[in-house]
């Protein structure tokens, strides 16, 4: 079975089929296996935004928020890696095109 992460929250607000959970940081992070790949780490307080969730819930109430370890790690890759690429890729495509740094470079566009 694989790892899986838990956080306990309030809920926030929902809207809809989304639900906004707030989490709060705790002493335990320091010991956890996760913390380097979890959204909770490193501040006090974060929200997490749950989409078509099942259940009925309101506004106030304590959960508890499970996770599979492993989508902490596709969240990191969509959130930071994919982008930081993009990013790359595009400005050595515009240099290459160009020949100019000027011109790949996006605050003079």
């Amino acid at each position: 079975m694989e790892k899986q992460v838990e956080h306990e929250g309030i809920v926030a607000s929902i809207c809809g089929s989304s639900m906004v959970v707030r989490v709060v940081a705790s002493s335990a992070c320091a010991g956890c296996d996760s913390k380097a790949n979890c959204i909770s780490f490193g501040s006090n307080q974060k929200d997490i935004h749950i989409e078509n969730f099942t259940g009925n819930y309101e506004s106030g109430e304590r959960v508890k928020v499970v996770m599979q370890q492993s989508l902490g790690f596709r969240a990191l890759c969509f959130g930071y890696a994919i982008p930081c690429v993009a990013t790359l890729t595009t400005l050595i495509v515009a240099y290459q095109i160009t020949g100019n740094e000027l011109v790949s470079d996006y605050r003079h566009c």
